[in-house]
């Protein structure tokens, strides 16, 4: 009986520790990246490692505009660890003490940016990270940063030498300011690095048909492509939120609705996307 117990407990202490080494995560914090003599600021984030001693290739996650969803701080950051991927998710919000920009963006694109390469700048310095494997993902609000974040304009922004990015991915991505630029004033965007935009077909929020602007008006050095879920609306990846279970739903008077059809194939582009970059 003794011995039975003893190894019980033996067993049970390498299944705890085998869940412990799945994931580290820890609270972190970063200055912003200088830009015009301008006062920094601190921004709070959680950075989540897989198991294992690294580097690791890492992953930025860039939030939706209401804030920190489950969608964003546990089910990605989650997969991304399973396929050997660091997920750094800042809040750009609540650094600010800001719950939501969905009615109005209140802090300066500039600064979103400075936060963005902040954060770029932290996860190459990281001992644990691969400086030269550095991607980024953002849904909707998070989306329009990835894109603008990747234009080839933004890196002499914050000085030489500066870490770039790998690639990008944005998930139903708000690309009405990039398309802007390109149907009223002529400018044809350039990307320094590849970038995937995964839509929903029936996203009345951020409509793909901006994004479609965005795809076939760029220019070299970097593509931009676009894949479309069918029969998906904004927010198609997005199941729970603090707990709680979601369906389709209003929100600032568009519809968003879990599909995990679509979940299920987005992810499977994002893996694809990733391993191609390497």
């Amino acid at each position: 009986m003794f011995a039975r117990t003893v190894w019980f407990c033996i067993a049970l202490l390498g299944v705890l520790s085998a869940t412990h080494a799945e994931a580290a995560s820890s609270r972190v914090s970063y200055e912003n990246a200088p830009l015009n003599n301008q006062p920094s600021r601190k921004i709070w984030g959680e950075l989540k490692t897989p198991s294992g001693a690294g580097p690791f290739p890492g992953v930025l996650v860039l939030q939706a505009c209401g804030g920190l969803d489950d969608n964003v701080t546990i089910d990605w950051p989650k997969y991304l660890n399973e396929l050997g991927y660091a997920a750094l998710i800042i809040d750009i919000l609540g650094s600010r003490n800001v719950t939501s920009a969905c009615s109005g963006n209140t802090i300066p694109l500039d600064e979103r940016m400075r936060d963005i390469y902040g954060a770029l700048r932290f996860l190459a310095q990281h001992a644990a990270l691969d400086p030269q494997r550095i991607y980024m993902i953002g849904f909707s609000w998070g989306g329009e940063h990835v894109l603008e974040a990747l234009l080839e304009r933004r890196l002499p922004q914050f000085g030489t030498p500066q870490p770039a990015f790998k690639g990008g991915i944005a998930v139903y991505p708000e690309c009405k300011g990039i398309a802007g630029a390109v149907t009223q004033r002529n400018i044809t965007p350039a990307f320094y690095a590849p970038a995937l935009i995964i839509g929903g077909e029936l996203d009345d929020w951020t409509p793909i048909a901006h994004c479609r602007t965005i795809v076939s008006g760029q220019r070299q050095p970097a593509e931009v492509r676009m894949e479309i879920m069918p029969g998906a609306h904004h927010g198609f990846d997005q199941f729970f939120n603090q707990g709680r279970g979601l369906t389709t739903r209003k929100e600032q008077g568009h519809t968003l609705a879990p599909n995990r059809a679509a979940t299920d194939k987005a992810r499977a582009l994002v893996k694809d996307f990733l391993s191609a970059q390497q």
